[in-house]
């Protein structure tokens, strides 16, 4: 806010304070998670190192336990208070929203007048700067994802090299926790026309991740999306992110994948975001966007977020192949007579 200006004045914003430090912590989980899956590659290592493997997974089963309580409390103190509509039928799931029936114009003698079923897109800007978070540990680490300017509305490229030391380790100082964290984040705040009458607002669009990557890593690359919604947007007033919209990107650095050896290539992968909540008559419905990138690395990692020439890495929001829009559609509700 500007010196002198008033609460009242300022458009509203997106607060994404708690759900970035939630997904710092899943990202820890997801990674943790891996390893206890394939001990058996960190094992030999360990042995190798002359140290203790079942007490290292004791530790790792540990710290899994602490991650899950503190997510678990997490979750809980976040959820969404507005009123949200029945769910989507999961026959329609599937289907594109715009190709759904709409309700047709009806006569609503409680409301005085018409309500109106309808479905369009919404056109989104230019992906707003968020949060970045810096890896910090025992041993040196530097780099830092960064925002690549010219990505189209919709749509945020980035790069940047993590890099974890030291150059050179004595082989019992070998040690593979995966507790090194770079973490960049995007936001959008996406108003929507207001209803004729009380509606159910679904609103649907796809989130694409391809990381392109040069690496030489024990660790994972993640990609997240994170919602807040509220039935009426507020001038000073901040739409809080607390829904999780799924991870469209988990993978493993030291694996192969379609397009990625293992060590250079791309890695891609998407999710599709389809929620509903009520709206009043006249009142502009807005959805808070937030888009991130983590890379989660243990020591002796070195990961480049570009590979090839432009080769950035992306996140896009798009709806019906349309990067940049968003898809929505009102459905009348009854309004109960006194």
């Amino acid at each position: 806010m500007t010196q002198g200006s008033s609460p009242l004045s300022q458009p509203p914003d997106v607060d994404a304070t708690e759900t970035v430090k939630r997904k710092r912590l899943e990202g820890e989980l997801f990674g943790l998670e891996g390893q206890l899956r394939k001990f058996d590659r960190i094992r030999d290592r360990l042995s190798v190192a002359g140290q203790d493997a079942p007490a290292f997974y004791r530790q790792l089963l540990a710290r899994r336990a602490e991650l899950v309580a503190a997510l678990k409390s997490s979750r809980s103190e976040s959820m969404p208070t507005h009123p949200v509509g029945p769910p989507t039928p999961l026959a329609r799931l599937g289907t594109p929203l715009l190709s759904q029936p709409i309700a047709p114009a009806e006569f609503d003698s409680a409301l005085g007048g018409f309500g109106i079923g309808s479905s369009g897109f919404v056109q989104l800007g230019l992906l707003s700067e968020n949060v970045n978070v810096l890896a910090h540990g025992k041993y040196p680490s530097s780099g830092q994802i960064e925002t690549v300017p010219g990505g189209t509305p919709g749509e945020v490229l980035f790069s940047g090299r993590p890099v974890v030391g030291p150059d050179e380790v004595s082989v019992d100082q070998y040690d593979p926790t995966i507790n090194y964290f770079w973490l960049r984040t995007w936001k959008y705040l996406i108003p929507f026309p207001p209803p004729s009458g009380l509606s159910r607002l679904t609103y649907r669009f796809d989130v694409a991740a391809t990381m392109s990557l040069f690496s030489q890593a024990e660790g994972q690359v993640m990609a997240f999306v994170s919602l807040g919604e509220t039935p009426q947007l507020l001038t000073g007033t901040d739409v809080t992110v607390n829904i999780d919209g799924g991870w469209p990107l988990i993978a493993d650095l030291s694996q192969p994948a379609q397009f990625y050896n293992g060590h250079y290539g791309y890695i891609v992968g998407n999710v599709t975001v389809q929620r509903s909540f009520m709206v009043s008559n006249g009142r502009v419905p807005g959805v808070a966007v937030v888009l991130g990138a983590v890379v989660a690395l243990s020591m002796q990692s070195d990961v480049s977020l570009s590979f090839g020439a432009p080769g950035f890495s992306s996140l896009s929001i798009l709806a019906e192949n349309w990067v940049g829009r968003v898809a929505y559609s009102y459905e009348p509700q009854p309004v109960n007579e006194p």
